[in-house]
């Protein structure tokens, strides 16, 4: 039964890991380093090696909340940067879409798409929060222009192409870490 609880535990991580679009490889050697640590104090004090294994992983938590505690705590300096991109991003497409010579809503439309599914694919685990800093623009300033449930509707039918752009990207990193 050597490592067999172990290895268990950290298929069930990898599981939860790649369930949260996270698929980086140094999370779950991070994980299966502090877990091989534990065991071995946990063997120094005299355990048997499966009860060790049993200590170390009791210690670390359920392999559910662990990954889930990896996804909550990645707002890291690469997410802030990707969130003053997708800003900047949103504010030139509607800059340029509220010019008096702009006349191409599918151009306009199609840009937020992708780019909100570029977001969605390096970050699934924020695809609305992508779709909102890029898409939110456009309906700012047309309810700015003319305050009305018209207006309101018509930004809500905007925002639908970022959001389904950012949840495509998401779909296709959670295919990618699936195969």
């Amino acid at each position: 039964m050597t490592r067999t609880i172990l290895a268990e535990y950290l298929t069930q991580l990898a599981r939860g890991l790649r369930r949260r679009g996270l698929v980086d490889p140094l999370l779950l050697e991070e994980s299966r380093g502090h877990l091989e640590e534990s065991v071995e104090a946990g063997k120094r004090r005299g355990l048997s090696e499966e009860a060790a294994e049993r200590e170390a992983i009791r210690r670390f938590g359920p392999a559910k909340v662990v990954a889930a505690s990896y996804g909550r705590d990645s707002f890291g300096a690469w997410n802030w940067i990707l969130l003053g991109v997708a800003i900047l991003m949103g504010i030139g497409i509607a800059y340029v879409d509220s010019r008096p010579h702009w006349d191409d809503a599918g151009v306009t439309a199609g840009s937020m798409l992708l780019l909100s599914g570029l977001l969605g694919l390096l970050r699934p685990e924020r695809a609305w929060l992508w779709a909102l800093a890029l898409g939110v623009w456009i309906p700012l300033h047309g309810i700015t222009r003319e305050p009305s449930l018209r207006a309101l509707a018509g930004g809500a039918a905007i925002l639908a192409f970022p959001l389904a752009g950012a949840y495509t990207g998401k779909l296709f990193r959670w295919m990618l870490a699936r195969g």
